[in-house]
């Protein structure tokens, strides 16, 4: 195991390598090991050339399955009757597969930046690895101290390599999480003690293994040290007593835990350490306890003894098995297994043989198939995984019946009856035609253009993009959002061209790849601040009359991609600021503010009943006085308050709620407290008054900026 974390959520647009590219890096790193790492141990440390070639013989790297992305360690080491399986997580091999040439015998000196970095990171997980493997008497603490000790001994004869090693832990882009490391590196350059930094490093670390997934963690802990082990117990034992937890979220980690026990206990050899090291920590009394084993069976027991006790303690917690009623026989039907990852080869052809993929896209995968072999292929093969992944000509059909999409909205939006009027005629009639004019139909060809485009004006936290998001969730479509502020360049919503440095699709192309159909709706807030350059391209989005020829330029202007079925939906706080063309493309909607009865009615509605499930706070526990619920929300909104929509209100709940549960519930232990006019004012500060300008202008008055000496 190499104690370092990953950040999944950078990693995650990642294109699969397909087999080829699997067996590519796996050759490639397989060739370090033998060219770079086992001549380390071999000129460095003095190991015997006969279990140096053992490794080499015995070694395998595979890529390591993480369909629920929970496991955030980029690498661990599996025993095998074989030898020893190297498994590195899939979005980090996956990374690797993305920017590591093709040749092996690349130089660090050669390639691009990215190259260098992470084949300089990856000669570090391999060399850390191999370590184990060799050393098994090693702990992790010691390989981990050694890891530095490379460090500095290549800083001393390859400074090209430390630079590139030191850049890759300290970039965040990439996914790795190494500020442990190289925090560690630094204090090895000034010749400062590392032990209790490698400690810490690893007790933080068996934290995250401790979040992984419960059958995963199984698999892996009979190769991990025992410290490590130690320390996942600690955190399971930990989280299982947490009151910030869930009951139901404490007993899964105490099942965790025992299921992990159970694995440690089977091995004998090693479950004597890794108690010794829990008892020192946590003692044994209350896991013990947890365990229901009555304190005269343990009290003044040796460990082995606790061991053995542990052991059948375990053992007949298993549930046993209850003999089912006798049924009539079936046949066991086979079990489908999961079809395997296709080629890139494979999809393509899949592609030419789809009716709806366009002609001239298949033409621009012919044209770059042949490029995506050498150095630069990887940048032509996202290209061609980004043209197979657009979901060309693909349409949803919309399934529900107009009186239950207009059900849906008045369920998610109190109030708001002319927005959700208008709403409801576009939609209702959208939905008609999909029933009677749908792909079957002969005039199928005639109004496939069924898009759309509104802009929702008003002030904040009216909800105007939760209107939005109700919308295309009452028809069973998918959305995306967009926020039109935060644009500083045209390419974030045109794209790069694909042969620059780090260069993506647009955030519209980039969206129809994550709705995975062409009649998705597009969310775009703070369309009264949008940038002057993406005015033209949102007017070629918005336009009927062109969308259906919309061009990003990563895919290259030669592809048109048909906009016309998508839905965009605008949001402006204000109309004075949205471009005068992007508004006359649009239908405007107004929502105007809330009255107080309004509020009220969403709060008792919507908002309470938020709170309680985002915080997990039950009915019984926090309430209103059923008899003053609406005094005590006007007092709130009145007097805490001061805005159109409810954002603010639902804050001010939100902290009521939350101080309550904090100072009497988990502070004084009280069973439930019902919510007065007193207990606002002991649990809030006092309201301020809202800011007012004076209607009439007074001599010596002036409103002005006051600066304190």
């Amino acid at each position: 195991m190499v104690p370092m974390e990953l950040d999944s959520r950078i990693l995650s647009s990642l294109p699969y390598p397909g087999e080829d590219g699997i067996k590519r890096v796996s050759r490639i790193l397989l060739t370090m090991v033998g060219r770079r790492v086992i001549p380390y141990f071999r000129t460095h440390r003095g190991t015997d050339p006969i279990a140096l070639a053992r490794v080499r013989e015995g070694l395998s790297i595979q890529r390591l399955e993480d369909d629920s992305g929970s496991i955030r360690t980029v690498s661990f080491l599996e025993a095998t009757d074989q030898g020893w399986s190297l498994l590195i997580q899939e979005r980090v091999f996956d990374y690797l597969a993305f920017v590591i040439p093709s040749d092996p015998d690349s130089r660090l000196g050669e390639g691009t930046r990215e190259e260098r970095k992470m084949l300089a990171w990856a000669e570090f997980l391999l060399r850390h690895q191999v370590e184990h493997i060799l050393y098994q008497e090693h702990s992790e603490q010691d390989v981990v101290l050694d890891d530095a000790r490379f460090a500095m001994e290549m800083r001393r004869e390859d400074p090209t390599y430390y630079r590139a090693l030191v850049e890759s832990l300290g970039d965040e882009m990439n996914g790795l999480m190494g500020r442990r490391y190289l925090t560690m590196l630094q204090h090895a350059e000034q010749e400062r003690p590392l032990e209790g930094l490698a400690r810490k490093i690893l007790e933080e670390h068996a934290g995250v293994l401790a979040e992984g997934p419960a059958p995963f963690l199984e698999r892996m802990l009979p190769n991990l040290d025992s410290s490590v082990q130690a320390g996942i117990l600690a955190h399971c034992f930990r989280q299982s007593r947490s009151t910030a937890h869930s009951l139901t979220r404490r007993a899964a980690w105490m099942d965790k835990l025992l299921g992990l026990l159970g694995v440690i206990l089977a091995r004998n050899r090693k479950a004597q350490e890794v108690l010794e090291v829990f008892k020192d920590r946590w003692g044994m009394a209350s896991l013990l306890h947890e365990l229901e084993i009555p304190e005269a069976q343990w009290e003044g027991k040796s460990l082995e003894e606790l061991i053995g006790l542990l052991r059948r303690s375990l053992e007949g917690r298993k549930a046993p098995q209850v003999p089912s009623p006798p049924t009539t026989p079936t046949v066991a039907e086979p079990q489908q297994e999961p079809p395997a990852e296709r080629s890139l080869k494979d999809r393509i052809q899949e592609a030419a043989q789809d009716p709806l993929f366009p002609r001239e896209v298949l033409d621009l995968i012919e044209k770059n198939k042949l490029n995506a072999v050498g150095h630069s292929g990887s940048k032509y093969s996202e290209l061609i995984e980004t043209l197979l992944a657009i979901p060309w000509g693909r349409l949803k059909p919309i399934q529900v019946s107009p009186k239950e999409f207009e059900d849906g909205l008045n369920r998610s939006h109190y109030g708001l009856e002319r927005p959700k009027e208008i709403l409801c005629d576009f939609f209702t009639n959208l939905i008609w035609r999909y029933r009677n004019l749908g792909p079957r139909s002969e005039k199928w060809a005639q109004w496939r253009r069924t898009g759309s485009s509104f802009l929702l004006v008003g002030p904040p936290g009216v909800g105007k993009t939760s209107l939005a998001i109700s919308v295309a969730q009452n028809l069973s479509i998918p959305y995306h959002k967009i926020s039109l502020g935060g644009m500083k360049d045209e390419a974030d919503l045109r794209g790069h061209g694909f042969t620059y440095e780090g260069s993506k699709p647009g955030a519209i192309v980039q969206g129809l790849i994550r709705m995975g159909v062409m009649n998705g709706m597009f969310i775009m807030d703070e369309a009264d601040k949008t940038e002057k350059f993406a005015i033209a391209t949102l007017l070629e989005i918005l336009d009927p009359e062109q969308n259906h020829l919309f061009h990003d330029k990563y895919t290259q202007t030669t592809v048109d991609i048909d906009l016309s079925n998508c839905h965009f939906i605008l949001t402006a706080n204000t109309l004075e600021t949205v471009p005068p063309p992007v508004a006359n493309r649009c239908e405007i909607i107004f929502l105007d503010r809330y009255s107080v009865e309004e509020k009220i009615a969403i709060a008792k509605g919507h908002l309470i009943g938020r709170v309680r499930e985002k915080h997990q706070i039950r009915e019984g526990e926090i309430f209103f006085d059923p008899d003053q619920e609406k005094e005590l929300l006007r007092l709130l909104i009145r007097n805490y308050t001061h805005e159109a929509g409810v954002r603010e209100l639902e804050r001010v709940i939100r902290t009521l709620f939350l101080r309550i549960q904090r100072k009497e519930i988990l502070g004084r232990g009280a069973p439930s407290v019902r919510i007065t006019r007193e207990r606002i004012k002991e649990f809030l500060e006092e309201p301020q008054p809202p800011r007012r300008i004076n209607p009439e202008d007074r001599v010596g008055e002036m409103l002005a900026l006051g600066v304190n000496p």
